[in-house]
């Protein structure tokens, strides 16, 4: 857990969840309330699975890379 905290220059796990889910869902750019909670449940998947949890959600949803 504590290796993941380190690559977001971060040590608090709520702080390094939050900066995740504005990475996905900028504040700058004009998003409803739909899009910053599908950010959020992209965003806990990401936070505890790895960034494999995006490959599973794309491979669900029919989506192949390369």
């Amino acid at each position: 857990l504590l290796k993941r905290c380190v690559g977001g220059f971060n040590q608090n796990n709520n702080k390094n969840y939050n900066q995740l889910i504005w990475k996905i869902s900028p504040k700058i750019s004009p998003s409803g309330s739909k899009i910053v909670e599908l950010a959020a449940h992209i965003s806990a998947c990401v936070f505890n699975e790895g960034s494999g949890a995006l490959l599973q959600m794309f491979e669900t949803m029919g989506i192949h890379s390369g």
